[in-house]
């Protein structure tokens, strides 16, 4: 088999379109004192709704559906959102349980909804396949970002939200109500991560249908912003290898001599393994925002 260069370009640069999107909300939430684990579980609920929408949508709206698909993730991701601001903010629960509670209830209802629309878990190949656009893809993705960024780095609005995981009651002794700001701002990440798995399976279809979940992507990315220091120049190069790592991985399975050496579990278990060992090298916890985690208590009284 002739190994197309080609191919692989392409693969990576659309693989990191969700892993960049992913590592966005991420970073926005890390900046803003947010944990928020749980988007491995919110992308198998937004590819799961956008299954739906365009397995059951398409013979009548054609590809245009997408777009429906892609706005019902949203949507959905804000749901998500608000039910993680309940806990977290409102009653004060422990962001990391609550993360884990969401994964499970993604998971969940990654196979109930299907059954309940389709009458089947798992869908057909054609029934979802949408003709791709990898450039544009790609580009829109990178302005999308970068947006983000300048809204982060270069606004005053991005200093109050970094201000936010920083010290969050100076932040309010600005005027800033710190749980309503933290609130929208898990809105929007949530939503990034219910967008990324409705376009995960949008640019790799095949991906998704067959075992209804992502096999952990959601997590890998967790340490991916982290070792970029929540800096988006340097998430969007991390990004970029571990994908192109992913990609040969997957390219070179296709040859006789090397799949016959080397287990294809091996091969997918890589990624995972440099992710790991990176994360363990570069020691990125004393990065993290001092009010990380910790919910925020109005002035005057004690943090809890």
């Amino acid at each position: 088999m002739v190994f197309s260069y080609s191919t692989v370009l392409i693969n990576t640069l659309l693989f990191a379109c969700p892993l960049l999107l992913l590592c966005t909300g991420g970073i926005l939430n890390t900046r803003a004192g947010i944990v928020n684990l749980g988007f491995d579980g919110i992308m198998c609920v937004g590819a799961t709704f956008y299954c739906i929408i365009v397995s059951q949508l398409k013979s009548s709206m054609g590809s245009s559906v997408a777009i429906l698909a892609f706005f019902v993730a949203i949507i959905v991701g804000m749901v998500f959102s608000l039910l993680h601001s309940l806990a977290t903010l409102i009653f004060r629960a422990n962001q990391f349980l609550v993360s884990m509670v969401i994964n499970y209830l993604g998971y969940g209802l990654a196979v109930v909804l299907p059954l309940s629309f389709t009458g089947t878990i798992n869908y057909s190949l054609s029934s979802i396949y949408i003709p791709l656009f990898s450039w544009p893809s790609f580009l829109v993705t990178l302005i999308v970002i970068y947006l983000f960024a300048a809204l982060l780095f270069l606004t005053k609005l991005g200093l109050y939200i970094r201000g936010i995981g920083e010290n969050p009651t100076a932040v309010a002794l600005n005027y800033i109500h710190v749980r309503r700001s933290r609130m929208y701002i898990s809105l929007i990440s949530s939503s990034l991560a219910c967008f990324a798995g409705a376009f995960f399976v949008y640019i790799l279809p095949s991906s998704f249908i067959d075992t209804n979940n992502f096999n952990g992507i959601g997590f890998l990315v967790i340490p991916l912003w982290m070792m970029a220091r929540s800096r988006f120049v340097l998430t969007t190069i991390i990004c970029l290898i571990f994908s192109f790592i992913y990609q040969v991985g997957n390219a070179t399975q296709s040859f006789s001599l090397i799949s016959k050496n080397i287990p294809s579990w091996l091969w997918g278990m890589l990624p995972y393994l440099i992710a790991l060992g990176a994360l363990m090298i570069f020691r990125p916890d004393t990065m993290l925002p001092p009010s990380w985690g910790v919910p925020y208590v109005k002035t005057g009284r004690r943090w809890q």
